[in-house]
C-alpha cells in the first residue's frame, strides 16, 4: 500500500462511514437506472425495507426477500467492499487485488474476485466502443508471468501464450474439416430450412454479443421458444452462445487466424502496450494470458478519466447483469485481445 491508497481509503469511509450507507448508495443508483424492485415470488412492487437492511417484506405475499437479488450486486455479504473498490477506480487510484485485500482488511480471495467481476464489466463496455485496437495477445508475451489453470504442466507461464496458439491451429484444421464436410451437405440438400421463429432471431443476431433477455424483448417470444431455437441455431453452426447467455453469430476460428495475421501495431498502439505493461509491472509484477482481457480493460478504465468519472462504473455495475463468480474463473481471453 501507498500514501495515495491509504489517502484515498481514508476519503472513502469518511463519506461512506458505515456499510449501511454504502447499500443504499448501490440501491440509489439502481433507482436511477430505472431498476424496478420487485417480490422475487409474487412479482408486487409493494415492498418494505428498514434503510441499510438488505432483507425486505413483501405486503402482498408476505415473502423475506433480498433487495439486490437478480442485480449485479447478487450475494455481496459486505456493501462496503463493492462500493469501496468501484470507488477507488472511479477516483483513479491505480490499486491491485493484494493492496485493496490489505487496506479493506477482507479475504484476498474476496479481493480477487471483486476485482474480477470489475474487470468484466469494464470489458462489456469495451467491446461496445467503436474505436478500440484490436491486438494479438502475443504482443503482451513479456508480461504473462503468472500460472493459471491454462499453463501447460511443468511449463513457464508464457508457455500458455504458445500453447494456445497450438490450440488454435488444431481447431482451424478442425472447421477446415468441417466446413469441406458442410460443403458436401449442402451440395446435396441446397438450402437448410430454417422455421419463422429461427429466422427472426438469426435477423437478430450480429457480431457483437446480445443477450438472451434482449432477444426475447426484441423478437416478442416466449423465452422457452427463443431458448429452443437458439439451441437448433448453435447446433446448426450458425450462432455462438458465450457466458453470460450471450450470442454472436459464428464465427470461423479461419478467418480468427488471418485477421490475426494481418494485424500490424502502428506507433500509437505501441506506446500504449508499453504503458499497460508499465502499469502491469509496477501494480501487479505480472499477469496470465488467461486474464489478460480484464487487466486490460481495468487498465483503460485508470487511464480514462473522462469517461469512468465519478459515479459512471457503478452506473455500469447496476446496468450490467450478475456473473456467477464460476464464469468469471472459466474465462480465457481470446486471440485477439481489445485495448483503447
Amino acid at each position: 500500500m501507498n500514501a495515495t491508497q491509504k489517502m484515498a481509503w481514508k476519503n472513502f469511509q469518511n463519506t461512506f462511514p458505515e456499510d449501511e450507507d454504502c447499500l443504499e448508495e448501490i440501491i440509489k443508483y439502481l433507482n436511477e437506472i430505472g431498476w424496478v424492485f420487485r417480490c422475487s415470488r409474487c412479482n408486487s412492487r409493494e415492498l418494505r425495507r428498514k434503510r441499510g437492511m438488505r432483507r425486505y417484506f413483501c405486503s402482498d405475499c408476505h415473502y423475506k426477500g433480498w433487495i439486490l437479488a437478480g442485480t449485479y450486486f447478487e450475494f455481496i455479504r459486505r456493501s462496503r467492499l463493492w462500493l469501496g473498490a468501484v470507488w477507488l477506480f472511479e477516483h483513479g487510484v491505480q490499486i491491485n487485488a493484494w493492496q485493496f485485500h490489505q487496506l479493506a482488511k477482507c479475504a484476498y480471495s474476496s479481493a480477487l474476485l471483486i476485482f474480477r467481476k470489475l474487470g468484466s464489466v469494464i470489458q462489456e463496455n469495451l467491446e461496445s466502443m467503436q474505436e478500440v485496437d484490436s491486438l494479438d495477445s502475443s504482443e503482451f508475451l513479456s508480461i504473462f508471468w503468472k500460472r493459471s489453470n491454462q499453463t501447460p504442466i511443468g511449463e513457464r507461464p508464457y508457455m500458455e501464450q504458445e500453447y494456445f496458439d497450438q490450440l488454435l491451429e488444431s481447431q482451424t484444421k478442425s472447421d477446415l474439416h468441417d466446413s469441406k464436410n458442410s460443403e458436401t451437405f449442402e451440395g446435396e440438400n441446397r438450402t437448410m430450412e430454417l422455421s419463422e421463429e429461427e429466422a427472426l432471431i438469426l435477423g437478430l443476431i450480429s457480431d457483437q454479443k446480445i443477450h438472451l433477455d434482449n432477444i426475447c424483448h426484441l423478437s416478442g417470444l416466449y423465452c422457452g421458444d427463443v431458448i429452443g431455437s437458439l439451441t437448433n441455431l448453435e447446433m446448426s453452426n450458425l450462432v455462438e452462445r458465450h457466458g453470460g447467455d450471450y450470442y454472436t453469430l459464428k464465427q470461423k476460428k479461419i478467418e480468427i487466424k488471418k485477421k490475426r495475421l494481418d494485424v500490424s501495431v502502428s506507433a500509437t498502439t505501441q506506446v500504449k502496450i508499453e504503458a499497460f505493461k508499465d502499469f502491469v509491472k509496477s501494480q501487479i509484477h505480472g499477469i496470465s494470458r488467461k486474464y489478460l482481457q480484464y487487466y486490460l480493460a481495468i487498465f483503460w478504465c485508470f487511464e480514462d478519466r473522462k469517461r469512468w468519472s465519478s459515479s459512471e462504473l457503478l452506473k455500469a455495475c447496476c446496468r450490467s447483469t450478475f456473473r456467477a463468480s464460476r464464469e468469471l474463473f472459466q474465462f480465457v481471453t481470446e486471440s485477439c485481445v481489445l485495448m483503447m
